[in-house]
């Protein structure tokens, strides 16, 4: 008799802890475990850091909502935060549409699953293209090779040509009408551009259904996830000392491989997903 899975609800940060370490994943997304541990030490540095990327993602968001940038820059008293967003107001002023939406979560079912992406910007140009804004508020900028490897590169451009049409109203986007944008306030070449293509996205389905094929495999097969081989990837693990690769956290200065997503405090709050059939 064949086995029906739980479904999963998918992001591309649970999706790279798939990739980095299938234990991980199995107690942060199936067995829903937390433990006390540090991510990263210092901790206040981290702590810092969490709360003034929270922070610069909700200044953005007010901007783009109408807000008067004066207003919200007269409220900044952090100096790292200031920086970031005297980096943001320039390109930011020169988005002349209406037609985008910030903090917006899209989601789209796949393999008996909910593929899950928060946007941080999306928007539609004069000439039908969309364009995907992720802010990223770690010191560094990671190289393009690394960049181009995380999951978010390619999933966020694909549920988008899976659901984009929902919140603007139209077909469903091409491919190729599709750039996903990284963008680094603290770095001084703050862009790093993905064009998308046809064939990317049929290569991302088949990696994805690949993926997805190993986490159902696993699931019936298997009580306990394998572990990572990489044991480096535990020095940002929570779990590490669970797993018996060790109680010392990672340092501070590998904050720049870390995704957004994974040190913000914003959780996925399911009933508002724009969730789409395809």
């Amino acid at each position: 008799m064949e086995s029906i899975n739980p479904a999963l609800h998918l992001s591309q940060s649970n999706l790279q802890d798939f990739i980095e370490c299938p234990r991980r994943f199995q107690l942060k997304v199936i067995d829903n475990i937390s433990w006390p541990a540090a991510y990263l030490e210092p901790l206040s540095q981290l702590e810092q850091a969490t709360v003034i990327g929270n922070k610069f993602h909700q200044l953005c968001q007010q901007f783009f909502t109408g807000i008067d940038p004066n207003f919200l820059s007269n409220r900044i008293s952090d100096p790292n935060l200031k920086i970031m967003w005297e980096s943001f107001l320039p390109i930011a002023k020169n988005i002349q549409t209406e037609n985008l939406f910030a903090e917006i979560i899209l989601s789209s079912p796949f393999l008996g699953h909910q593929l899950v992406a928060k946007y941080d910007l999306v928007l539609m140009t004069s000439d039908d293209r969309f364009i995907i804004y992720d802010w990223k508020t770690s010191n560094k900028k990671p190289a393009r090779t690394l960049l181009s490897q995380r999951f978010q590169t390619n999933l966020y451009p694909l549920i988008f040509v899976r659901s984009g049409y929902h919140i603007f109203k139209i077909n469903h986007p091409s491919p190729e009408s599709i750039i996903m944008i990284y963008w680094y306030p603290m770095s001084s070449d703050p862009e790093e551009i993905f064009p998308y293509s046809k064939k990317l996205y049929l290569e991302n389905i088949n990696h994805l259904t690949k993926v997805i094929g190993e986490i159902d495999d696993l699931i019936d097969s298997a009580d306990t996830f394998p572990l990572t081989t990489d044991k480096n990837q535990c020095r940002k693990c929570v779990y590490r000392s669970l797993c018996e690769r060790g109680n010392q956290a990672g340092d501070f200065d590998i904050f720049s491989e870390i995704d957004q997503e994974d040190l913000s405090n914003v959780h996925f709050e399911l009933d508002n997903i724009n969730e789409v059939e395809f």
